[in-house]
């Protein structure tokens, strides 16, 4: 078995008709957030886990096969390894015929419960703190195809999820997953494995799709709007320059999980998906754990320095 970069020897695996088979190994730190008596120290309440991903290692080996996809998930949340594709050549080209998503139209469906989303987002939260404070918790998720099947998780791990992906058909039109004491963002790594689900031709349905995750703070959810833009981001990921500028770009977001509110990271976020001419946008529906109710999914726009909450009104 090799390790190497994942895409040191794509031009001459395309060559011999071989697919790779990833496996990642990840390095996870979080930080656990508490409230606090400050004369006592005694913990009043549980607010959550940051977790972020501090190394991972990509190795993978060389099978037979007639072409299609292999796939890596470089990710804290891994949701691999990613299985063979549909034979479509890794740049995802379809010509120029984009049908992008609505966001406004998205959060709207999320809201009115279609086809049972909402549903499925509420039941994955119960896995979730505050409503489960084991630290040991697995993360839990699903995968939703454009032919209404369901699809969970065949392992589950406190930071893997392992789907058998050989097995689905159709394009997928959700994919979530939790973070049971985690960050309430998609990160990096997130990214950059919707971004080889795209490449591998599983992501066709644009019009209807969301990836998101779920945490003790709501559901957050991105959906491409600009798939012309979100092709190139996805050819990013793919070099180590490119990551590298999405890596310094996130440095505006990691630091408000440290300090600051919710607000100034929702808005870094959004500022930091439009600095690296992501293509998507961003949903949030925030889950109020003090009077244990839910907002709706708001569309989250920034100009100028500003969050614009709900634009769509």
């Amino acid at each position: 078995m090799l390790i190497l970069c994942p895409d040191c020897l794509t031009n001459l695996i395309n060559g011999m008709k071989m697919t790779l088979e990833y496996t990642v190994e990840v390095t996870e730190k979080c930080n656990y957030i508490f409230s606090v008596n400050a004369q006592t120290m005694e913990i009043i309440e549980f607010k959550g886990v940051h977790c972020w991903v501090d190394d991972y290692q990509v190795s993978f080996t060389m099978n037979p096969g007639t072409g299609g996809g292999g796939g890596f998930a470089p990710t804290d949340n891994v949701t691999g390894p990613f299985g063979g594709g549909s034979g479509q050549n890794d740049d995802g080209d379809k010509g120029n015929q984009y049908i992008d998503a609505d966001p406004c139209a998205m959060a709207r469906n999320m809201n009115n419960n279609a086809q049972g989303f909402k549903d499925r987002v509420n039941t994955m939260h119960g896995e979730v703190s505050p409503h489960n404070t084991d630290f040991a918790s697995t993360e839990n998720g699903w995968v939703r195809t454009s032919d209404g099947r369901i699809y969970t998780p065949a392992e589950k791990r406190q930071s893997r999820l392992k789907y058998n992906w050989s097995t689905m058909e159709g394009s997928l039109t959700e994919w979530y997953h939790t973070h049971p004491m985690g960050a309430m963002l998609p990160n990096i790594s997130d990214l950059r494995a919707l971004a080889q689900q795209y490449r591998n031709g599983r992501i066709t349905d644009v019009e209807n799709f969301s990836y998101g995750v779920i945490s003790s703070f709501g559901c957050a959810s991105l959906v491409i709007t600009s798939e012309d833009a979100f092709q190139k981001f996805a050819e990013k990921t793919k070099t180590e320059e490119g990551v590298k500028e999405i890596k310094d770009n996130y440095i505006d977001v990691e630091q408000y999980y440290s300090g600051g509110n919710n607000y100034s990271l929702l808005k870094a976020y959004v500022i930091f998906l439009q600095k690296i001419s992501s293509g998507l946008t961003f949903l949030f529906r925030t889950y109020d754990y003090i009077e244990k109710k839910w907002e709706d999914w708001n569309v989250k726009e920034a100009q100028k320095d500003i969050l614009l909450d709900n634009p769509c009104k």
